[in-house]
């Protein structure tokens, strides 16, 4: 995302945090204030326009319409975005905010299908406009001084989102608008996660199973790997039998443990440790052992947690690949997989095989005590060497080189060097051909 659109919706994001929202005071002095025994005069209720219906993609300022000629979806941390431009062909999220005019509507995966008011709102959401006659530099919650009224309904289904509001600016004017546009690529989850009463939509679950013990983690966080867990704000936790897993009510007892981490203030909390009253349900999915249902409504000594998650759970056993580089000749390669296998008639010689994007594939021949996770050098061994690109380098052929291989739980780590035009470095998964 661009910096210029960056800075735009994060600087209406985080002044959320700063704006209270404090109730005006009445002088009862003031006109309209009723006075007992002085007939009051019946006010007059203003006269609600009606609606404009509008065809999708199009837009109307103070009865005007006129159609939006590019519509983009994405998103924005935990929020789904949508942003429309009356100019034409123009295909990037980003690239509609270098436009003279857009408009643009970010919101909480809370709210997606569900119409709100704008006035009342306290789930974030943030709009801006810079459509002509119609300029609003940034609604959200408590941020409302801009506008007199307004709703929006945004919706989200399959990739496809839909946006349809009504607004009435502090300067009278009335601008509507439908947008709808394809963007598979987001998930949303209405899922929540509120720690004393602090909600948030629930984004990441991992499973793991073992010994007939089911253990599943659930974070607000948008993470990949287990082991980002320790750097989220927040993460609950429930181990359990899996034969619990049954859907009916579970009270604190029925369970191994349950729990959750305050990862900003340090601490986890957990029912072996701390009182802990409420019920748990967990369902899980014969049919697909990533889905999972859960619910929590908890109390740690006076503290609160509740957990609604009903969807795919990632495998906490899977690592994250932490650096993945093929450099050739100055230039840079993905690495599109990793096998180990013996060499041809050697059983005490090793092959890493490592595929490129190229096409192609690298040989690394190591002898198999120099499979310890250690560097070594070319002369250390006739038997170590890399093949690549119709070129050995080896000792034997007058090159310099270290490599270094090692396994270990299930994940090779590669890091080898010509010290000239080759370099690997790789943590991952691999094929084992052994």
């Amino acid at each position: 995302m661009k910096m210029r659109t960056l800075l735009k919706i994060t600087s209406a994001i985080l002044a959320l945090a700063v704006i209270s929202c404090e109730k005006p005071q009445v002088d009862p002095q003031q006109p309209g204030t009723e006075h007992p025994g002085i007939e009051q005069p019946t006010p007059e209720v203003p006269e609600t326009p009606e609606l404009p219906q509008l065809e999708v993609n199009t837009y109307e300022v103070d009865g005007e319409r006129n159609p939006f000629g590019s519509v983009a979806v994405s998103n924005f941390g935990e929020y789904v975005c949508i942003a429309a431009t009356p100019a034409e062909g123009v295909e990037n999220f980003d690239d509609v905010f270098e436009q003279d005019e857009y408009f643009y509507v970010a919101i909480s995966p809370l709210l997606v299908g569900h119409e709100f008011d704008m006035m009342q709102e306290e789930k974030l959401f943030t709009v801006m406009s810079t459509m002509d006659g119609a300029f609003l530099e940034s609604v959200a919650p408590s941020m409302t001084e801009e506008i007199v009224s307004g709703t929006c309904l945004f919706d989200y289904k399959e990739g496809v989102a839909a946006v349809e509001a009504h607004i009435e600016l502090a300067d009278g004017t009335y601008l509507s608008v439908k947008l709808s546009a394809e963007e598979p690529g987001i998930i949303v989850n209405e899922n929540v996660f509120a720690i004393a009463g602090n909600q948030k939509p629930v984004r990441t679950a991992f499973c793991l199973v073992e010994d007939g013990v089911t253990a599943l983690y659930i974070t607000p966080a948008g993470i990949g790997y287990f082991a980002d867990l320790e750097i989220t704000t927040y993460y609950a936790y429930v181990i359990l039998d899996s034969s619990k897993c049954h859907g009916r009510t579970l009270g604190v007892e029925d369970l191994i443990a349950v729990g959750y981490a305050d990862n900003f203030n340090e601490l986890i909390v957990d029912s072996r440790e701390v009182k802990t009253t409420g019920t748990v349900n967990v369902v899980s999915d014969p049919d697909d052992p990533t889905h999972y249902v859960v619910a929590m409504n908890l109390d740690f000594d006076g503290t609160s947690l509740e957990v609604s998650f009903d969807g795919k759970t990632l495998d906490a056993n899977v690592k994250e690949v932490i650096e993945s580089k093929f450099k050739y000749e100055g230039k840079s390669y993905g690495i599109t997989g990793v096998s180990l296998g013996y060499m041809p008639e050697k059983d005490d010689v090793y092959a890493v095989r490592v595929k490129t994007e190229r096409n192609d594939e690298l040989l690394i021949s190591l002898p198999a005590k120099f499979l310890d996770g250690n560097a070594h050098g070319f002369s250390q061994s006739a038997d170590l060497y890399i093949e690549y690109d119709g070129v050995t380098y080896s000792k034997a052929n007058g090159s310099s080189g270290t490599v270094t291989v090692g396994v270990n739980d299930g994940m090779i780590t590669i890091n080898v060097t010509n010290y000239k035009n080759l370099e690997i470095i790789y943590e991952g998964p691999y094929e084992d051909l052994l």
